[in-house]
């Protein structure tokens, strides 16, 4: 989860070329000058597969920030405008760096906008804003729906499902939850943040509710507080809802959307689960909160 970009670029087309210049080497050292034609549109076929992706993301970041995205995020995301000036910047760089990554689709009749594109890449920004040296591990299509879904994907009253994750494959949320989630920032409730969570957890294959690829410092704190932590849910003695007590997996993405939209509640409630989610994600929202305040006054 590492986003080192330029020297990414760099290394990448170090290889190339070294791939290149063997290919003419042995092209020279033996008298095959096929192999210059060889060399040519493999180095052609490895730049259009492996550098894709950073180019694309490199130009998006030399792009000023669109201000009708930065009027969404002063409107609709509370967590953006806790921020300070500098903060804020970066946090646009990684809202423009999801976008540039990940396509997102309005599928059953969803006809997508800037604000639904925003949110969403507003929830991934938030849980990586702590750690800029975090990236998220793997693109994976986007996919909107209207309202609740079922399993078989079909949007109607029968469907419970408000987002979903894939293994390898789409996320899929509900463009209802994904507007709710961020007009009521302070139920503990955020399809996008529940989604990206399970994202991140299952970055090394797994979806267990320990995001590994993230460092065994920043993990160990949040393992100590797992076990404990569902079975207070179990008990109902959790601020966290009860579909934490689900699994492991449900655990961290419901702890994880508390975490962000209820701060200080569970700080003051809960101060170990916090203090793990604090170190796990390098950030300290309650007191984002209180600064906040203070620069109003």
């Amino acid at each position: 989860m590492r986003r080192a970009l330029a020297p990414l670029i760099w290394v990448q087309i170090g290889v190339g070329l070294l791939g290149f210049a063997g290919l003419v080497y042995v092209g020279v050292a033996r008298g095959r000058p096929e192999l210059f034609a060889v060399a040519g549109i493999a180095l052609a076929g490895w730049i259009f597969v492996n550098l894709r992706r950073p180019l694309r993301v490199w130009r998006a970041l030399k792009r000023p920030f669109p201000e009708t995205y930065r009027a969404i995020l002063e409107r609709r995301v509370v967590f953006y405008g806790l921020l300070d000036a500098t903060e804020r910047a970066r946090f646009e760089k990684n809202v423009q760096r999801f976008l540039a990554e990940y396509r997102i689709q309005g599928v059953a009749g969803v006809e997508l906008d800037d604000t639904l594109r925003v949110l969403t890449a507003a929830g991934a920004a938030m849980l990586v804003h702590g750690r800029p040296e975090w990236d998220y591990p793997a693109v994976r299509d986007v996919l909107i729906y209207p309202d609740r879904f079922d399993d078989s994907y079909q949007v109607g009253k029968q469907g419970n499902v408000l987002g979903m994750v894939h293994g390898q494959g789409p996320i899929l949320l509900s463009a209802k939850a994904l507007r709710r989630g961020f007009s009521k920032e302070s139920d503990g409730m955020n399809v996008a943040l529940h989604e990206m969570a399970h994202v991140i957890d299952m970055a090394d294959g797994l979806a267990d509710g320990v995001p590994d690829d993230l460092g065994t410092n920043a993990i160990a704190p949040w393992l100590e507080q797992m076990r404990p932590e569902m079975q207070r849910v179990k008990k109902h003695r959790s601020m966290l809802r009860d579909y934490a007590g689900t699994n492991s997996a449900e655990l961290f993405a419901v702890a994880t959307e508390a975490f962000f939209e209820r701060p200080r509640r569970m700080r003051d409630k809960e101060p170990e689960l916090y203090a793990a989610l604090e170190q796990l994600y390098g950030l300290d929202p309650a007191r984002l909160c209180e600064d906040a305040a203070t620069r109003v006054l």
